[in-house]
């Protein structure tokens, strides 16, 4: 129950997000157990690469593709049947998602070998061997989490933002345990079996904890056509979050060809990146769609304008100040993560300083597209919540190609920094196109004052972190974030009462 005094949705906001910090903070500690533990060697690529392999069909079959489109017609069987045939729909609708699940996996087991060579080009015959035993460890783990990716979705309905948002502590557990234990007597091996069973408790953790009603095959066989009809608008979504994953493994395929460790580092700076993503974008999103779904749904079209634009000044606040942060102390950043905090639990890091600089340099300039890629997901979300699914799908094919183009621009001059910018001049690009197309469909017209007071707010946190930053120390840069962030928000917090006699936090429903 949320405390009196507090909206609902204000509630929900504050559960999702403390609760997703304690689990970025623990996959923060199983990304410094793997780099101290595996360096930036030969390894680490063959295991990232196999981990990014098995995480991008997740993303893509799982939560990202059918969440989009699953929670409005939910929504939607809901208010025109009622809970028992939305319980329904849900539980025909987990089954499509454990037979497909088992369906890919079987083929990518039949076909792991050229999948691995067309995306991993440059690597050696001795590199994609290991990552072909490593992937297929880790491909079970698709199983379990693209099938209890439903019922966290089905917890997000519920307004129960726990155990959706605490569920990768699991993981990272067991992920740290097997790293730290090495019951196989290889690392490699060791963490991908991890991977594994850490899939299987999440799963476990997410189905034992909804309460979705009991299934019934009548009841599940008069929702076929909503399931056909979500099969039909799933194909356009799926072909979006494909696209943008597909964005992510061209990254990883021009770092297969330059020297040994800019992949891993590729995927060791998004890891740090995934913690604001998670925290803003994610965690907030979770929140707001269900909420944006029920307003389309009913028509209310003004208040949807107004919670649209709530939404999008919500995840700009709290993204504004980290995207300073992240640009100007990538490096100490990385440092501190990477070389001083391993030392002070007294775990031996393998990472030499040439390996923190190309982690750093990749994160600075990922940095530079932040803002853009935490509000991209809700702008994507507002789409779908007006059951408009192929929009999205247009915009992320012709922003492959953009990418390919930029990153063959940039690539030969400025190597693992070229790919991290390229992937912030897609986000720009992309949210560029999806305003203009929301504006030009009537879905959602951007109140321009969000994005003028944008700038200023950036202006103002980037000034105040370059002055912050003359506080080095040995925790830096703790300080700097703390004391910055602070000051940030005492005068966003003044500057905004001043001009609105109030916040734009989400009004209670």
């Amino acid at each position: 129950m949320n405390p009196k005094g507090i909206s609902k949705t204000n509630w929900h906001l504050f559960v999702s997000i403390s609760c997703t910090i304690l689990s970025r903070l623990l996959g923060f500690i199983r990304s410094i157990v793997e780099t101290s533990l595996l360096g930036l060697s030969v390894v680490t690529d063959c295991y990232q690469g196999a981990f990014r392999l098995t995480n991008f069909f997740r993303e893509v079959f799982a939560e990202g593709a059918l969440g989009g489109v699953y929670t409005p017609l939910h929504t939607k069987v809901t208010a025109e049947q009622s809970e028992e045939d939305a319980s329904q729909f849900f539980w025909i609708t987990v089954l499509g998602v454990f037979f497909l699940s088992i369906f890919l996996v079987s083929l990518l087991y039949l076909f792991l070998e050229p999948v691995l060579q067309f995306w991993l080009i440059d690597f050696s015959t001795e590199k994609l061997s290991m990552t072909k035993n490593l992937s297929t460890i880790m491909l079970p783990f698709l199983i379990f989490i693209s099938t209890g990716s439903m019922f966290m979705i089905g917890h997000h309905l519920q307004g129960r933002f726990v155990y959706s948002s605490i569920h990768p502590i699991l993981f990272s557990i067991c992920v740290i345990s097997f790293g730290l234990l090495n019951p196989l007597g290889n690392l490699g091996e060791s963490f991908a079996y991890g991977v594994l069973v850490g899939g299987i408790f999440q799963f476990l953790l997410l189905a034992l904890t909804l309460r979705p009603g009991r299934p019934s095959l009548r009841g599940m066989k008069r929702q076929i056509p909503h399931l056909k009809q979500m099969l039909i608008m799933l194909l356009p979504v799926f072909t979006a979050l494909a696209i943008h994953r597909i964005n992510r493994l061209i990254d990883l395929q021009f770092a297969s060809g330059l020297v040994t460790g800019t992949l891993s580092a590729l995927a060791y700076s998004m890891v740090i990146l995934n913690v604001p993503m998670g925290l803003v974008s994610i965690a907030s999103s979770n929140v707001f769609y269900p909420i944006l779904a029920r307003l389309k749904s009913a028509n209310k079209n003004d208040e949807y304008q107004k919670e649209v634009s709530r939404a999008l000044t919500f995840l700009l606040w709290l993204a504004i100040p980290l995207t300073g942060f992240f640009i100007l102390f990538a490096n100490e950043l990385v440092e501190f993560l990477f070389a001083k905090l391993p030392a002070w639990f007294q775990v031996s890091s393998q990472l030499e300083s040439s390996s923190l600089r190309l982690i750093g340099e990749s994160l600075r300039f990922y940095s530079l597209g932040l803002v853009f890629i935490i509000i991209n997901p809700l702008l994507i979300k507002v789409f779908h919540s007006s059951l408009q699914t192929k929009a999205p799908a247009i915009l992320g094919s012709t922003l492959v190609i953009f990418n390919i183009l930029i990153n063959m621009i940039l690539t030969p001059f400025f190597a693992h920094k070229g790919i991290a910018a390229a992937t912030s001049i897609c986000a720009f690009l992309h949210t560029i196109f999806l305003v203009r197309w929301l504006w030009a469909s009537g879905t959602y017209r951007l109140e321009w004052n969000i994005f003028w007071h944008s700038l200023a707010y950036l202006s103002v946190s980037l000034i105040i972190f370059l002055i912050i930053g003359y506080l080095e120390n040995e925790l830096s840069p703790l300080p700097e974030f703390l004391v910055g962030s602070i000051i940030y928000f005492l005068v966003f917090f003044k500057v905004e009462w001043l001009r609105r006699g109030s916040m734009p936090w989400p009004k209670k429903k």
